[in-house]
């Protein structure tokens, strides 16, 4: 058995178009490739970079085409994407002996304007207590590798058993940057 090796043409990125985004800002979807325009094109990449659009959970459907550009050694990739729904609301009930009846509502969002940022907002609220929450994630933090994000959140109690009322404020920064491909660590501060 005898192997020849040849190595072909080089073949450049001329562009990246996407198409199909009516919400989310192109630059949320660019980041994922690791390859830019006037890069050597690498199929392995532009697969890997379909799937991470998908796991973004913006678009119900993804399709990452090549195709030639304005000469041999240029390829134009096309993402074509279909917006998903991203936003959340919640309401729920729960009764307990200690706090009787609670009514809650959530609001999420997963692509805030369009920015690929994170935002929720808790209620509740029971006869003895009350509590707001809100929380908010840049995953992509100067268009970098990095995430950041806070929450805060207000809690007041009043006990029955005693006399003493409780309120609480919190507010708890976190940043977070990759420690290999598929993994982050994340540091928090709850003040």
């Amino acid at each position: 058995i005898q192997f020849d090796l040849v190595e072909g043409p080089r073949v450049f990125i001329e562009r990246i178009d996407i198409r199909g985004n009516r919400e989310t800002v192109d630059r949320v979807i660019r980041r994922q490739f690791r390859v830019v325009e006037g890069d050597a094109f690498n199929s392995r990449e532009v697969r890997t970079a379909e799937q991470r659009i998908q796991a973004l959970r913006f678009f119900e459907r993804v399709g990452v085409r090549v195709r030639e550009g304005s000469s041999a050694d240029r390829a134009i990739v096309t993402v074509d994407v279909e917006e998903a729904p991203t936003g959340n609301i919640g309401f729920g009930a729960a009764f307990s002996s200690s706090d009787g009846i609670t009514g809650t509502i959530n609001l999420s969002e997963r692509n805030f304007l369009g920015r690929g940022q994170r935002v929720s907002l808790d209620l509740a609220a029971g006869a003895d207590s009350t509590t707001v929450a809100f929380d908010f994630n840049e995953p992509a933090l100067f268009d970098q590798n990095l995430s950041a994000g806070f929450g805060i959140f207000y809690r007041e109690r009043e006990l029955d058993e005693s006399s003493i009322d409780t309120r609480s404020i919190g507010f708890s920064p976190r940043i977070g940057f990759p420690l290999t491909e598929d993994s982050r660590l994340t540091l928090r501060m709850r003040v």
